[in-house]
């Protein structure tokens, strides 16, 4: 892969991920470990499911039973896979995340206290009491920041029209959660002040707040973008 040409973003193809992620959780201690004791056996997150009710537009949210991968973009400007992984219980604990670079491929696993994962901070904001009072508004896929070496989920809130209306952030290890209608409240809110620092979960340096705000904007369009070329692969939002 090191003779990619430099205008190519993208040679890890996402369904090659999730199998490599499923199979690298449950073999890395090989074939017996998943029949036997199942020592550090995990398995990868699936994908977010919001069912909105036809008549009542209660919101139910799920999990599906395929592992999924989201696109997110690093403080270093490259494009990365996001995985992340439970334990066999698949409850709403997340034990680490896999990156996988686009380009690359190469793989690298950031374990992690049980915090909450996508889908359980996906529930906290969906069950808000701001988010509940507005029939069918639901959540789209929560992406990891790391906020002052704290990780943090942020997702936006969209209506069945598909407009953005309010902004949620989870603590991942508390679950503490925020809801505004912008991004800026929700980040001033999460301390009580304005965030210092921000990164997505890879290399990089921090940014201002001045960036902070511009480089999430940008990154929620850029996957909105990637993912309206690429209908296959669902919907954020």
């Amino acid at each position: 892969m090191n003779e990619v040409p430099s205008w190519v973003e993208r040679v890890m193809d996402e369904k090659v991920t999730e199998n490599y992620l499923q199979y690298w959780g449950e073999y890395k201690h090989g074939f017996w470990n998943t029949i036997f004791g199942q020592e550090d056996y995990l398995v990868p997150t699936g994908g977010l499911q919001t069912d909105v009710g036809s008549e009542s537009g209660s919101v139910t949210i799920s999990q599906s039973e395929i592992p999924d991968v989201y696109l997110v973009r690093g403080t270093d400007g490259r494009l990365y896979w996001f995985g992340s992984f439970t334990t066999i219980g698949k409850d709403s604990s997340m034990v680490g995340y896999m990156l996988t670079d686009l380009r690359t491929g190469n793989f690298t696993f950031y374990p992690t206290p049980s915090i909450y994962n996508d889908i359980g901070a996906a529930k906290n904001v969906q069950q808000n009491p701001e988010v509940a009072r507005v029939m069918g508004a639901t959540v789209t896929q929560p992406i990891m920041y790391m906020i002052n070496g704290e990780e943090v989920w942020i997702m936006p809130v969209i209506t069945q029209s598909g407009e953005n209306i309010m902004m949620g952030v989870v603590r991942a290890r508390t679950g503490e959660t925020f809801v505004s209608p912008d991004l800026t409240t929700a980040l001033s809110e999460l301390n009580g002040n304005v965030p210092e620092v921000i990164n997505q979960p890879a290399n990089g340096s921090a940014t201002s707040l001045d960036g902070i705000i511009n480089n999430l904007t940008i990154t929620l369009n850029q996957l909105r973008q990637y993912r309206a070329a690429h209908p296959d692969l669902g919907s954020i939002g």
